[in-house]
């Protein structure tokens, strides 16, 4: 059995069928594909490699359905239930989730490993991660609907040459990539199926590889005949083994990328009509050279940086400049995050023009890296999403107006039509204690004062919830007179005790800004009175230099803000702060309670 250690069996001398085995570990440790080995009911028994966050000692043992998407697993498992009967190997594509959330993409093929009696004892799986390829073929066939995914279906193959570069070991795979059987090939010149004006190229790359150290690996893509006389383009990945006495060999694993190439291909050819696309999407592309320090924008992208295309070379420090102050940390925060984990990126900012105004983007970049793991080059598109974030903001406006509208029509509908009830039930109930009470019934007086006392109290309960649903003193006298009515009612019934405070907001504000900071604090005091167990909250408005702050504080028991989640509450906040280009910021410690800061710009 192969070992999840990575250590190969050596000694002085070995059988044959000892040294196949200690060739067949070498060649399951070194491949960059996922392989691992399943039992009938889908435990998994080994593996090659730990990938997507999880570790030997978490994954052995588990069943591997245990891993994809629960969505997934009905139709998976008839797949590998049915190998399980017929014994016949497919392919499928999973999608693969992480402990820590992440997700990622794997083409697998499943095949099945027979015992002496030829019935299937076990399962091997080999799943090749295409994560990559699926975010490239969104990024750049997002605007072309014909564009369909490049690699879909995939077998990965793997052989094995000799320092003369003869296959001694070819597996199945390659009869679905190129048409051939391992023995048609078996003992002859591997470059005997590359074609002639790439030969030489490659001749050199292995020799590149057969000098370097063991372990030396070289990628490069090449043109290899076909047995029906083609010619396809295949992605190689060699890496020296030769010194390794389980292997001897240059352990290459390959795979068809034809689909991708001539797509390509198509692509530069239409490159004019994709100009014309990008110009018509307000969208422009760029591309950065890391070892030059140069940018270089295309057209459209200088038309939505508002530079002169003649001038159209930038470098970093250039670029980061036109940014908003405001923005630039969190796009710095983006960009370090996505090239840590070999990623792209996408975010959304401000930018400033030469002439001063100010526009926002959306931005998609992807980055080059070298053998070395380290960021040669990114290239991306951007797009001018101004109008886009005005539009969106403007309907969230008036969806918040609409809401509002909502609530003092259901507010005078409590009023009028409930709270009259509640009237009238109340005079009702005064008569009656009357008429009790002339009759010389004073035993029930009692019941009807308990009566009168409830009726009150429904009348007051009434009351509070109309003036949250729609309060009137905020359109009568203000934010500041609204907001500490609410503190002093909030306060009374929660008992906990909130000191108010204003400074500098000397006349009304527009209508749209109060009622927003007023359903804030609403917001962020239910979330105090529920989560914080505090004995003392405090509000603060307070309007300088064009800025208006709200800031909401408490010495509850406070939390750990890595784990704050985007709750429905969060995402209303962020929602009601999105048309005013507000922000939310959130400090706390366990222990220490929390604060709220909001900023709005007027």
């Amino acid at each position: 059995m192969i070992m999840s250690d990575k250590k190969t069996k050596t000694a002085k001398a070995m059988t044959g069928g000892e040294m196949i085995e200690s060739r067949w570990q070498s060649v399951f440790l070194n491949v960059k594909e996922n392989i691992m080995v399943l039992d009938r009911n889908w435990r998994i028994l080994t593996m090659n490699h730990e990938q997507q966050g999880y570790t030997f000692a978490t994954t052995l043992g588990r069943s591997m359905l245990d891993f994809v998407p629960a969505g997934m697993r009905p139709s998976l498992k008839r797949e590998m239930t049915k190998l399980l009967k017929t014994g016949k190997s497919f392919d499928r594509e999973v999608v693969i989730a992480g402990p820590d959330g992440s997700t990622a993409h794997y083409q697998t093929n499943y095949c099945p490993i027979f015992d002496a009696a030829g019935k299937v004892k076990e399962v091997a799986v080999i799943a090749r991660d295409i994560t990559t390829i699926r975010q490239s073929e969104i990024a750049l066939f997002n605007s072309e609907k014909r564009f369909r995914a490049l690699i879909e279906n995939i077998k990965e193959g793997i052989s094995i040459s000799s320092r003369e570069r003869k296959f001694i070991y070819i597996s199945p795979a390659i009869k679905d990539i190129l048409g051939y059987l391992p023995e048609d090939l078996l003992g002859k010149q591997t470059f005997d199926i590359y074609h002639p004006e790439d030969a030489p190229h490659i001749k050199k790359m292995v020799q590149g590889v057969l000098r370097g150290e063991p372990g030396t690996t070289a990628r490069f893509i090449t043109r290899v005949h076909h047995r029906d006389g083609s010619w396809r383009w295949i992605e190689l990945t060699t890496c020296n083994q030769l010194d390794n006495p389980a292997v001897k060999g240059l352990v290459t694993n390959f795979h068809d990328i034809t689909d991708r190439v001539m797509a390509e291909t198509r692509l530069v050819n239409s490159e004019r009509k994709l100009k014309q696309a990008l110009n018509l999407a307000n969208m422009g592309t760029w591309y950065l050279d890391f070892s030059e320090g140069v940018a270089v924008y295309s057209p459209e992208c200088c038309l939505i940086y508002g530079l002169n295309q003649e001038d159209n070379k930038h470098d970093f420090e250039s670029w980061l400049s036109r940014i908003h102050p405001e923005d630039v940390k969190g796009v710095m925060e983006v960009i370090k995050k996505s090239e840590s984990e070999y990623s792209p990126n996408q975010f959304v900012a401000r930018i400033i023009r030469p002439d001063g105004s100010v526009r926002s983007v959306s931005q998609i970049t992807n980055y080059e890296f070298d053998q070395k793991g380290r960021a040669i080059a990114a290239y991306g598109i951007v797009r001018d999403v101004t109008d886009e974030i005005a539009s969106e903001s403007s309907l969230l406006q008036e969806a918040f107006n609409g809401q509002e509208a909502e609530r003092k029509r259901i507010a005078a509908d409590l009023h009028d039509g409930l709270g009259q009830y509640i009237s009238a039930i109340g005079f009702a109930n005064f008569q009656l204690q009357q008429q009790f009470k002339n009759s010389g019934a004073g035993k029930s007086n009692k019941a009807f004062n308990q009566m009168q006392k409830l009726i009150q109290e429904a009348g007051l309960e009434l009351k509070a919830i109309t003036h949250n649903l729609s309060p009137h003193h905020l359109e009568q006298y203000g934010l500041v007179i609204a907001a500490m009515d609410y503190c002093k009612q909030t306060a009374r019934m929660c008992g906990v005790k909130i000191n108010f405070s204003s400074k500098g907001i000397d006349k009304r504000l527009p209508s749209e800004i109060e009622i927003t900071v007023y359903r804030l604090i609403q917001e962020l005091l239910n979330n105090v009175i529920k989560h914080a167990a505090c004995r003392q909250a405090r509000v603060r408005i307070s309007l300088t230099g064009g800025l208006l702050r709200l800031t909401v504080a408490d010495n509850g028991k406070g939390f750990k803000t890595e784990s704050l989640k985007r709750g429905l509450g969060l995402q209303n906040i962020n929602s009601r702060l999105k048309p005013f280009n507000g922000k939310i910021e959130i400090e706390s410690k366990l222990k220490q309670g929390t604060t709220v800061l909001i900023t709005i710009p007027l």
